[in-house]
């Protein structure tokens, strides 16, 4: 109960600050985020209106996110924000909505972040962990359409030094299908690949809520 109530006063305490983490207006992405944050930014076209859109990645450093718990559990709270702004042809951008990610990064992994608009104007989130050798990456793709951001896509890809082979699990929820690779090292062209598609039950598109990198079971 009481790593219950800990983790809460971390969650209100993000909370919180997040409400000042972004300014509703700003030309340029240094200067739309708390002070002292580090940014990632990209430009794009999201809405498809014709003008550019921004897409602000932050990073905080915030010493009350970061804590041990009565079990002597490290906590570090300090995970990436996210912020889309709508574009205007006087180079003025304003805050459309800003997401948080509330999850407890671990000291066993090296984490590393990536937030980008692709070329086809969707939303491109990715998060590598790695540790010993071992390699995860998670990416979220998302794209706007009847007035939210909703998830399109996403993959799953694991690189085991141990058998020093690589899985890659790609879905798409537009088709409702899921390809499965699984090959030598890091080459997906190695010989002895396997592939294969698999059909899933797709309920809807899901919409871009609290920012996290969730694959589910697989």
């Amino acid at each position: 109960m009481r790593r219950f109530f800990t983790l809460m006063l971390a969650l209100i305490l993000a909370c919180a600050a997040s409400a000042q983490d972004f300014k509703k207006y700003g030309r340029k992405a240094p200067a739309m985020v708390a002070d002292g944050w580090t940014v990632q930014e990209s430009r794009g076209d999201l809405n498809r209106d014709g003008v550019p859109d921004l897409l602000v990645m932050a990073f905080p450093n915030i010493d009350s996110l970061m804590f041990f718990d009565e079990n002597d559990q490290w906590h570090d709270y300090n995970t990436p924000r996210i912020a889309v702004y709508w574009g205007s042809g006087s180079g003025m951008y304003s805050l459309y909505k800003a997401y948080n990610y509330y999850e407890s990064l671990s000291h066993d992994f090296a984490y590393s972040y990536k937030a980008e608009i692709t070329s086809r104007g969707t939303i491109r989130l990715q998060c590598d962990m790695q540790a010993d050798g071992l390699r995860q990456t998670v990416v979220e793709i998302y794209r706007w359409q009847n007035g939210n951001f909703m998830k399109i896509g996403n993959s799953f890809e694991k690189y085991q030094p141990s058998t020093d082979s690589t899985v890659l699990y790609s879905r798409n929820f537009n088709t409702g299908q899921m390809q499965y690779l699984k090959y030598q090292g890091h080459d997906a062209d190695s010989p002895g690949r396997v592939e294969e598609w698999s059909d899933m039950e797709v309920d809807g598109l899901e919409p871009l809520r609290i920012f996290s990198y969730d694959f589910g079971d697989l």
